[in-house]
């Protein structure tokens, strides 16, 4: 296992910066896994910083809105070296948020059914089932 996060933390926690996780996760991908060729899958990186799959999202996604470049893709995050694997990466989450926005218009437009009145009890030899 790989234990970068662990030395950088110290490092900072050393010189009297208390950083907060964001800040450590950004670091270690920026040195660590620089353009989608280095990027490292999101289980490596829930056990390197003991989150779980959604708390780690949501840093990434709290970085991301700080304007942090951090990517992903099939091979997992990584921190973007150039425009092109930004532009990439924004493409993927807009075809997302689009398949999102989709389902959710489609949800909207559904009716729940009426159940009542529908219910139908068959009696076999004297039993209900």
């Amino acid at each position: 296992m790989d234990l970068e996060p662990l030395k950088l933390c110290a490092e900072n926690h050393t010189r009297g910066k208390k950083m907060e996780k964001r800040y450590i996760l950004e670091e270690y991908l920026k040195k660590c896994h620089m353009g989608e060729e280095n990027a490292i899958h999101s289980r490596e990186l829930e056990a390197l910083f003991s989150l779980t799959g959604r708390a780690l999202r949501r840093l990434i996604s709290e970085l991301r809105k700080e304007e942090v470049p951090i990517c992903s893709g099939k091979c997992g995050y990584y921190f973007a070296r150039t425009q092109a694997e930004i532009k990439r990466c924004a493409g993927t989450l807009g075809d997302f948020a689009d398949g999102v926005s989709s389902t959710r218009m489609s949800l909207l437009s559904s009716r729940a059914p009426n159940v009542f009145g529908r219910c139908v009890i068959v009696i076999i030899d004297g039993g209900a089932i």
